[in-house]
């Protein structure tokens, strides 16, 4: 019980960031509003790895058997998109961070693509509480 607790929490952490990373997203950000946003992604970061590791204590760990979760469609289905936004996600996150340490005027450009990037993680992530309630159900 105690790992899905920390599953749900974690995944509620990972919306939340993800949708103050949106909220904040502009063009051109200063640089403490860059800051802010490198710590905001290093909450997402955490958050969404520790999604990962309870997800899999759950499936090894449960009542069920792992060969019930490998039989699961909706199972593969989520880890085969939580692996491709972990790719997608690495960009953002690896641009933040040279941004933030390369920068020497007080405001930074960001590209413009990097908000489309975020706004794909937002509707995946719905995507993903859909698979979880076809996996709870199945």
């Amino acid at each position: 019980m105690t790992m899905l607790i920390l599953h749900y929490i974690s995944f509620i952490i990972v919306l939340l960031a993800l949708l103050l990373e949106h909220v904040m997203m502009k063009p051109s950000l200063s640089r403490a509003a860059l800051r802010k946003l490198v710590i905001i992604d290093g909450v997402y970061g955490t958050a969404f790895l520790l999604v990962f590791l309870s997800g899999l204590g759950l499936a090894f760990w449960s009542e069920a058997e792992f060969r019930h979760y490998l039989s699961n469609t909706a199972f593969v289905q989520t880890l085969v998109l939580f692996f491709v936004i972990a790719l997608i996600s690495a960009y953002p996150s690896f641009r933040y961070l040279l941004l933030w340490k390369g920068a020497l005027n007080e405001t930074v450009e960001l590209p413009v693509f990097i908000i489309w990037i975020i706004r794909l993680e937002l509707a995946v992530l719905a995507v993903f509480v859909w698979l979880g309630y076809v996996m709870r159900s199945a």
